[in-house]
């Protein structure tokens, strides 16, 4: 995170089962949140708050791989 304390937003785009999407929707229809992003954000903010941050890696190497979503391929 170091790497972009420079930043005061970031842009992302999560993809959401159509269950968690819908209640999303109908949480800001209520009234509850403004949008879609007021109700991600204080959910995160939540989850934050409840949970300690892991510490970050040390080394550039011990990092985890970035996710793609696709499987590995199989080892022959």
């Amino acid at each position: 995170m170091a790497k972009h304390q420079h930043l005061r937003a970031a842009t992302l785009s999560v993809t959401l089962p159509l269950e968690m999407a819908q209640a999303v929707f109908d949480r800001v229809r209520a009234g509850a949140f403004g949008s879609p992003g007021a109700l991600i954000r204080e959910a995160v903010r939540r989850l934050l708050e409840a949970e300690p941050s892991p510490a970050p890696p040390d080394d550039e190497a011990e990092r985890p791989a970035r996710r793609t979503g696709r499987r590995a391929p199989e080892a022959r």
